[in-house]
């Protein structure tokens, strides 16, 4: 029997089933009072004071009636509890159950807002027992800013994109009733508008990146939002508007006239004094910074008015970024007498949060965030560091497995290098159980490595590109772990080339091109046309490929290459010149005798069977780049002087 309060209680239980008779069992019970009873008399009015400030005391007194175990109060922040009134501040107290004395109550909040809250009161044996609080903070006059409004603007190098809005009004703002939206080439109405969404503390900054820029910072450290939606593609005549509640309170750029450039390759940062949002920009509002200086982005210095009495940022030591292993973590700030507080989880944090005291040791992925207090001062902007461990995968098919975004995976297993390229300084793997092409714009991997290197450790993040699968690094992984490996090209048809085959090593036999008008491959990237026995396909150059002004072979080849992808088609793209062979049939593979007479070396070979084009003759000094041409002969042997060349071949042509 359960019941909420004292009484006598009776009732029936009854049974049926189908057509059998109803059993009715009759049930009865009495409730006592619980062996312990409260003893609590309180007339506490709502809280007020200013944020950043503790309100006055308020008290109540409290007891209990035959308890036997400790008495648990509790509330939640902003509101706090003592038995002193003076120290010990707690959102909740443990008491001897021989408490019969008064608990202090205070509201202590850091942004202006209007809190509700209760206090619980729990021991073993009684009912529980609770009762509402509330109170007002108000923004200290002048100390706040007056909305929202955009704090950084980023134009960068390879479309790196970012604007960042700052919350200093002195409470938390819900982001539902903000939008942005961009003028193009500074005419005509605003348009491209995005709703933003949650909410952002004050002190703190929402950071959005154009995430389709080349190397877009969507993968670093202070992304709230990456978009490629319309009004993330400005350029630097385009001017961006913030909207609250579809009214137009802050521009970034000159608004209604066509000034080229005036903000082409630039990082304006707003002047820390800046308290209201306007509608007329004006350079002196902001600090001007060289191309992709990046700084202060995800952090805002304010001070309005010039004022000196906020607390200083605090700092991170060692900074955020990606960690191999567990370390401690010191937070400073240069305000003498200042108390840190940290939240571990990313929320915002408050005068409830963890006083921070050393060590912090920081063991896994964490969005390490902190803010400084000091009493007689404005609390600093809320900082962020997040701290990035690896996932270790062991092979490649399982990164390619793993989920996209900003988790950092490191490849246990070695991988050998089978292409590199010094465009976005691309590097492709592959393992016995797949390939992925390394996307490294920023230059992280600084190692040297040679062709069918081997290369343990690689650690980043991975990404599509328009269907193809990319892994960022975000660490070098040192010297090779192994050289001169053999990667055997898997053979496909054109028509079998799948997504599992991307950046994998191919052959594609018997592929006939379809020359362009000017019948050479071209220094920069292009698609060829190419056709096998199994249908159509797309023959992706590299830029700047050693074949590049070459004639286009107008008779079929057997190409060796990657596998590439681009939206839903499958390509393939040669490496190098020696990929691209003049197509030997389906004949069989002469088995050769190489032997030496004096200063010649001699190759000799039996008869294939439908080789009415002869046969060709290849050398190479080292296979793993291809072999060329030496000459075509109807012999069964052939004779050379002996020189440098250590590898031959011959193919039978049909």
């Amino acid at each position: 029997m359960l019941a909420d309060t004292e009484d006598n209680y009776s009732d029936v239980i009854t049974h049926t089933s189908g057509t059998a008779t109803q059993v009715d069992v009759a049930v009865s019970g009495e409730c006592y009072p619980p062996a312990v009873t409260w003893n609590i008399t309180q007339s506490l009015v709502p809280f007020s004071a200013t944020a950043g400030t503790p309100s006055a005391n308020q008290s109540y007194t409290l007891g209990t009636t035959t308890a036997t175990g400790d008495i648990t109060v509790a509330t939640t922040a902003p509101f706090e509890l003592s038995t002193t009134g003076s120290s010990g501040w707690l959102t909740e107290l443990t008491l001897p159950y021989t408490f019969n004395a008064t608990v202090y109550v205070r509201m202590n909040a850091s942004a202006a807002s209007t809190y509700n809250a209760e206090i619980t009161h729990n021991t073993a044996d009684a009912s529980p027992n609770a009762f509402s609080i509330s109170g007002t903070a108000t923004a200290p006059a002048g100390s706040y800013a007056a909305d929202l409004f955009f704090s950084e603007y980023v134009e960068g190098s390879g479309n790196r994109k970012a604007i960042e809005i700052f919350n200093g009004t002195g409470s938390s703002v819900d982001l539902a009733d903000y939008s942005i939206m961009k003028q193009v080439n500074g005419a005509g109405a605003f348009g491209n508008e995005k709703v933003l969404v949650g909410t952002l503390a004050h002190g703190d900054v929402y950071v959005i990146v154009y995430s389709n820029a080349s190397n877009s910072l969507k993968d670093e450290l202070y992304v709230d939002l990456a978009s490629s939606e319309g009004f993330m593609s400005f350029n630097g005549n385009d001017a961006i508007a913030l909207y609250h509640s579809s009214v137009q309170t802050d521009v970034i750029g000159i608004v209604d006239q066509v000034t080229p450039d005036w903000g082409k390759d630039v990082t304006l940062v707003r002047k820390p004094t800046i308290i209201t949002p306007t509608t007329s920009f004006s350079f002196d509002d902001w600090n001007s910074f060289a191309i992709d200086t990046f700084t202060d982005l995800g952090m805002h210095t304010f001070t309005p008015g010039g004022a000196t009495e906020y607390v200083a940022n605090p700092t991170f030591d060692p900074p955020a970024g990606y960690k191999t292993s567990a370390f401690d973590v010191t937070i400073a700030t240069e305000t003498v007498g200042a108390t840190i507080r940290y939240t571990l989880d990313g929320n915002a944090p408050d005068v409830s949060s963890a006083v921070f005291t050393p060590p912090l040791n920081i063991s896994s992925t964490t969005t390490l965030k902190a803010i400084a207090y000091k009493d007689g001062y404005t609390p600093s902007s809320i900082m962020t560091a997040i701290y990035t461990f690896p996932v270790d995968v062991s092979n490649i098919a399982a990164l390619r497995a793993s989920a996209q975004g900003a988790t950092v995976y490191r490849l246990t297993g070695e991988a050998v290098l089978t292409f590199q390229q010094a465009g976005r300084n691309q590097k492709y793997i592959q393992d016995a159980t797949g390939a992925i092409v390394i996307d490294d714009l920023s230059g992280i991997i600084t190692s040297t490595y040679a062709l069918y290197d081997g290369i343990t450790g690689i650690a980043g993040t991975i990404a599509l590109y328009n269907g193809l699968l990319q892994f960022t690094p975000v660490a070098n992984p040192g010297t090779a772990t192994s050289s001169n490996n053999v990667v055997t090209p898997a053979v496909r048809t054109l028509a079998t080339i799948t997504t599992d085959d991307q950046a994998k090593l191919l052959k594609i036999m018997n592929v006939t091109l379809t020359p362009s008008v000017l019948g050479t491959f071209l220094a920069t990237a292009e698609n060829i046309v190419a056709a096998d026995a199994s249908g159509a396909g797309t023959l992706r150059t590299f830029p700047d490929a050693d074949y590049a002004t070459t004639t286009i072979p107008a008779t079929p080849v057997n190409i060796t290459c990657l596998g590439g992808q681009f939206g839903d088609a499958m390509q393939f793209s040669p490496r190098f010149l020696t990929d691209i062979e003049a197509a030997g049939g389906t004949l069989d593979t002469p088995v050769v005798v190489i032997t030496q007479d004096g200063t010649d070396v001699v190759l000799t070979w039996g008869e294939i069977t439908g080789a009415t084009g002869g046969y060709r003759i290849e050398s190479s000094d080292e296979p793993y780049t291809g072999f060329t041409t030496v000459t075509t002969t109807s012999l069964l042997t052939w004779s050379g002087t002996a020189v440098s060349k250590k590898f031959f071949r011959v193919i039978a042509l049909p």
